[in-house]
């Protein structure tokens, strides 16, 4: 289960006192109207130490995605048409994860392959910004892009204007990285001070990799990151927020398959738009730094088999066998998430379920937690 925090990102503790069946009536509408609200911001497709990692085949990997931002020294001038803009409005920004192998391009979650002597990634970055409820994408503005590539701070590269709904597309080539691996990327808005990051993932075909669900595998259950939501996309009034709660050993156990030398996928239900709960609960727990993929539209999220189960099968395929990379493990809680594995060529013993559904169906049975490593039993 892609970043948002609705414009509203700032930090509550107003009490209220409302009755049950309203709170509840309230929580519903809100999450209603967010979901709303957020689903209406563009779309066109489809985390972090500085070193170097090794796979089975001994190919080493970079990953530059600690480098700081260069100091901005002063601020430049709004474009003329965004005179609406200032120094108090809130950033919602969001950027989506792009990955590919040595032979493709790739642009986000376009399922295609497109063959190149260097390839590139091509991403979508969205700059909005919050006045109160009101939100609003800069129109014609410069934005700076800055690439980590393992030196002291990031490196500029270019300036790229929104268009009218507020996006850039950046696109890095292979040529200008230190070669495979993973690579943080940054958008700032110079006029603001505001940024916003993603990373970019240029790995050879052969690469192993390890695929996790995130809410109700990796949190406790599927409330809490909604809890998240509804409190977070709130704390410009509430001055409250909230981290959802893992489940025991979820970190250790993202850990353990990258010490077994597997590159880590967290493929989630959630929609694009929010992406950056999902970063920032990852960030903040200090999981295991991944490439983080997220559904591109609400029918793919719908928790069935012919929505979400039909999304993380051809998104797993496009890995498999339009990218080259083979799928080693599995982690999820649902039964979606056991219908796409299977149908992506995962055999039972490679297949972990946590939770009600932990072992269904001749799946590797877990229990509630990933306190024992069942993969090593």
């Amino acid at each position: 289960m892609k970043f948002y925090d609705f414009g509203f990102s700032d930090t509550t503790s107003r009490r209220i006192s409302v009755p049950l069946c309203g709170c509840k009536i309230i929580s519903a509408l809100s999450l209603a109207l967010i979901i709303a609200v957020n689903a209406c911001k563009p779309r066109t497709f489809n985390q972090s130490g500085n070193k170097s990692t090794q796979n089975s085949a001994n190919t080493e990997f970079k990953e530059c995605l600690t480098a700081p931002l260069p100091t901005l020294e002063e601020k430049t001038p709004w474009a003329k048409q965004n005179s609406w803009f200032d120094d108090s409005a809130r950033p919602s920004h969001f950027a989506l994860d792009g990955v590919t192998n040595l032979e493709n391009n790739a642009t986000s979650l376009k399922l295609e392959k497109s063959p190149s002597k260097d390839p590139a990634i091509t991403t979508q970055v969205n700059i909005k910004l919050f006045k109160g409820i009101e939100g609003r994408n800069p129109v014609k503005e410069p934005i700076s892009i800055y690439l980590d590539d393992c030196q002291s701070e990031a490196r500029k590269i270019e300036v790229l204007n929104t268009d009218e709904k507020g996006n850039i597309w950046p696109k890095i080539k292979l040529s200008e990285t230190q070669g495979p691996g993973s690579y943080r990327m940054h958008a700032r808005v110079d006029a603001h001070g505001s940024s916003v990051s993603w990373v970019v993932r240029f790995l050879p075909s052969g690469t192993r990799i390890v695929v996790f669900d995130i809410d109700e595998t990796l949190t406790t259950d599927n409330k809490e990151y909604k809890t998240q939501i509804l409190t977070n996309s709130f704390t410009w009034i509430t001055e409250k927020s909230y981290t959802p709660k893992h489940r025991a050993g979820a970190v250790e156990i993202v850990q353990a398959r990258k010490d077994d030398k597997l590159q880590v996928f967290y493929l989630s239900g959630r929609p694009y738009f929010l992406m950056e709960f999902a970063r920032s609960w990852l960030d903040e727990l200090k999981f295991v730094p991944g490439h983080i993929e997220h559904t591109s539209n609400l029918l793919e999220v719908a928790p069935k088999n012919i929505g979400v189960g039909d999304w993380k099968t051809r998104v797993l395929k496009h890995w498999r066998d339009h990218l080259g990379f083979v799928l080693v493990k599995a982690y999820g809680n649902a039964t979606t998430d056991i219908f796409a594995y299977k149908n992506a060529g995962l055999k039972n013993d490679s297949i972990f379920i946590v939770g009600k559904h932990t072992g269904a169906e001749g799946t590797v049975w877990v229990g509630d937690d990933f306190l024992t490593d069942h993969s090593k039993k």
